[in-house]
Formats: structure tokens, C-alpha cells, sequence
């Protein structure tokens, strides 16, 4: 799931607001190559990120996840696509 943000007013201004994500939130991965080793679990970002290099026949990385971590799904704000 991506965390859908909202649209809110301040000082008559747009802004975009993410919902407070529960549970357990972690980085997974970077921009930049670091991986996290914390958890097993978080090896499913790491083959999510794989899985977006070979699906784009490598001119795609999904990088830089972050987000909760649930019992049967996770829930990603922020990703970056590098190209």
C-alpha cells in the first residue's frame, strides 16, 4: 500500500499531508545503496526494489522505502523511482 496524502489549507496555502502511519516504522532501503539488515522481514523491500530493476529492464529502481510495518502487508511513503 502507498500512503495516500491530503490535500489541507494553511494560510490559504495547499499543502499535502500524509496520514500518521502505526506500527512499527523502519527505512528499508536508501537512494543511495544502504539496505537495512535489521529484520528478515524487510528482505521483501529489498526483492521489491530487485523486482522494479529487472521488471524495467534495469532503467527503473523503486529506492528509499520507508513506512509501518504490519502483519500482512507494509505501508510505503516517500518511495523514489531513479532512472
Amino acid at each position: 500500500y502507498l500512503n495516500q496524502p491530503e490535500v489541507w489549507s494553511m494560510d490559504s496555502k495547499p499543502v499535502l499531508v500524509e496520514p500518521f502511519i502505526e506500527g512499527n516504522y523502519a527505512k528499508f532501503n536508501s537512494n543511495s545503496g544502504w539496505v537495512s539488515e535489521e529484520d528478515n522481514e524487510y528482505r521483501l523491500m529489498q526483492a521489491l526494489s530487485h523486482f522494479s530493476f529487472h521488471f524495467t529492464n534495469g532503467t527503473r529502481l523503486l529506492c528509499d522505502l520507508q513506512g509501518g510495518g504490519y502483519a500482512t502487508r507494509f505501508v510505503l511513503t516517500d518511495p523514489a523511482m531513479l532512472s
